[in-house]
């Protein structure tokens, strides 16, 4: 990690790090909920290009962190206490802990509900609203990826679901996808729109205007949901 001082954006966010990592192709520019920012790049990229894209984005970049400064406090850490509020498919769940259940957990209307057993701490309930976010967004997915798959005509690729910090999907070269089970947390336009993102990179291995035209071609509203999940990523936290 290098931190670096940032070019045309004021403020005490001016700074960001740069992150080497091997599975991107093109260095990126990542705003994050909690101010940060950072670039991420293929290993060996120059530093002096990486603040060529710095500087060529420092408008996007101010514009990013006034968005999140706007926001409410964002959610960064749960308690997975008696009432606490989660989303599931874009609307609020108040979770609701049955001590001496031995069911698994399930949303039933506004509530999210989980039986554990007597004397369970907050890690096991946890472990069992993770796994069914986890269940959740397999079941929404699976069929996304099928019917858009179809659409774009290439075969239905194996995909797999799992609690990812950053990235909400990603396609790796052999063209398996991942996506974050926290998607289920979404609402449903905005989890569709990360499916055909990521199938489209079956066909544009990058994020090149190319590829960004192929997404449209699917999905003319992709700008729109892609900004509603960002605006309301800040939610999504499990």
């Amino acid at each position: 990690m290098i931190g670096r001082e940032g070019h045309g954006v004021p403020g005490p966010h001016s700074a960001y790090t740069v992150r080497f990592s091997a599975r991107r192709r093109y260095p990126a520019v990542i705003v994050y909920s909690d101010l940060r920012v950072e670039v991420v790049a293929p290993p060996g990229t120059p530093l002096t290009a990486i603040d060529d894209l710095y500087r060529q984005k420092s408008a996007w970049v101010a514009r990013a962190l006034e968005r999140f400064r706007a926001q409410p406090c964002p959610v960064t850490e749960r308690q997975y206490v008696q009432g606490e509020r989660f989303f599931f498919a874009g609307r609020e769940r108040v979770l609701a802990i049955e001590e001496g259940g031995g069911d698994a957990a399930r949303f039933d209307g506004p509530a999210l509900r989980v039986p554990v057993p007597a004397g369970a701490g907050p890690d096991e309930v946890r472990e069992r609203v993770v796994e069914l976010y986890r269940r959740a967004a397999v079941e929404a997915i699976g069929p996304l990826v099928d019917h858009h798959a179809a659409r774009m005509g290439v075969t239905p690729p194996p995909f797999r679901v799992k609690l990812l910090k950053r990235r909400w999907g990603s396609c790796s070269r052999a063209g398996r996808l991942n996506f974050n089970l926290r998607l289920a947390m979404a609402a449903p336009a905005e989890l569709e729109y990360v499916v055909v993102h990521e199938l489209c990179h079956l066909v544009r291995p990058d994020h090149s205007p190319a590829f960004w035209r192929t997404v449209g071609r699917y999905m003319p509203d992709y700008d729109t949901r892609r900004a509603a999940l960002r605006a309301g990523s800040w939610r999504y936290v499990l």
